[in-house]
């Protein structure tokens, strides 16, 4: 029964992504171990295209998760944003619409 409702809701983004509404991407940061973000920062200028080869995504389908950045996608986030990062934190890039 869970794979229909997942099922369902793939279908539910799928019909939503088709208006192409540019997804919009933001940094959170917690202490290893810690579920806590003490840090947040939104990406307005980044787009699906420029984090692709930095993520290693296929497809824009690819950015509807939360990830784990490594130190060296930080690395090239903060060179294509100029926003400094902490270094001190696990940093976790995620989208919404």
């Amino acid at each position: 029964m869970a794979q229909g409702k997942w099922a369902t809701r793939i279908q539910v983004v799928t019909v939503f992504r088709a208006g192409k509404a540019p997804l919009k991407f933001e940094i959170h940061g917690a202490p290893t171990n810690s579920d806590d973000a003490v840090f947040e920062t939104k990406l307005p200028t980044l787009t699906t295209e420029m984090l692709m080869p930095i993520m290693g995504w296929q497809s824009e389908a690819d950015a509807v998760h939360s990830y784990l950045l490594t130190q060296e996608q930080a690395s090239a986030i903060e060179r294509l944003t100029a926003i400094p990062l902490p270094k001190d934190l696990e940093l976790y890039i995620s989208c919404h619409c």
